[in-house]
């Protein structure tokens, strides 16, 4: 990609070495762009008029259109599908991927290395662990009794998995290493090593135990035994790395 003059529209820009602009970058007050980071055309960084600071990390990349609202926070080696919308006091950790589409409703955390893809929407006081995939086209929501000002977060723990096109309910709470299917609509609080189906969704069992195998005939979850691609246990055993790094399963 070219680089470009973003269009600066604040004071108090820290931009680091080696930074990239596309065409028509907007950078408002207070923000902070770290070394070798990528922004695509369009962007809006810093967004909003509350003055708070924004920061992006080292070797980012910030597709096309993507708007960053003031008091984004994210880590390192952090990337955004076009037109991501991230508001105010949302914290992305690194290695994390916000999809197509996504928004983050803001006053929300996501972990390292989770990838959200396409058109998910995240509403505030959500807490999304690490390594979480949510795949397209799922909410989570935030109000158990709409429109109200109660506002109950969702939170997924680390390994978990979201498929597509599920919502959770305001203060849903999914466990660790588990697994809610396709078109579920989830509420309430359900234990590690979950498989959760269903309008309303409900536990089924283990998802250690469940038949899902993969091409090799082996139970496929958990699934890091059989996934790593841009994983830190890539080409290691994985109960190796996860003995190093205080990870327990279940």
């Amino acid at each position: 990609m070219s680089s470009s003059i973003p269009i600066f529209q604040g004071t108090n820009i820290k931009i680091g070495e080696n930074v990239s602009f596309g065409h028509y970058v907007i950078i408002y007050d207070n923000v902070s762009i770290g070394d070798g980071t990528v922004i695509g055309d369009f962007c809006i960084i810093g967004e909003g008029p509350t003055g708070a600071s924004t920061f992006i990390g080292q070797h980012c990349i910030i597709r096309s259109h993507s708007i960053l609202y003031a008091g984004a926070h994210l880590g390192d080696f952090v990337q955004t599908g076009n037109r991501a919308t991230i508001r105010e006091e949302s914290f992305v950790d690194h290695h994390a991927v916000i999809g197509l589409g996504s928004e983050l409703q803001g006053n929300c955390s996501v972990g390292a290395y989770t990838r959200i893809q396409s058109y998910v929407t995240v509403g505030q006081q959500a807490e999304i662990g690490k390594f979480v995939f949510i795949y397209p086209l799922c909410v989570l929501t935030n109000d158990p009794l709409p429109p109200s000002k109660v506002k109950e977060g969702v939170c997924i723990g680390d390994f978990s998995q979201i498929a597509s096109g599920s919502i959770l309910l305001g203060g849903a709470d999914i466990g660790r290493f588990s697994l809610v299917g396709a078109s579920s609509k989830v509420g309430g609080i359900f234990e590690d090593d979950s498989y959760i189906e269903g309008n309303p969704g409900r536990r089924m069992g283990k998802l250690s135990k469940m038949p899902f195998f993969n091409k090799e005939g082996k139970r496929h979850y958990p699934w890091p035994y059989h996934y790593s691609t841009n994983m830190p246990w890539d080409g290691l055993d994985f109960d190796e790395w996860a003995l190093a790094n205080n990870i327990r399963l279940f």
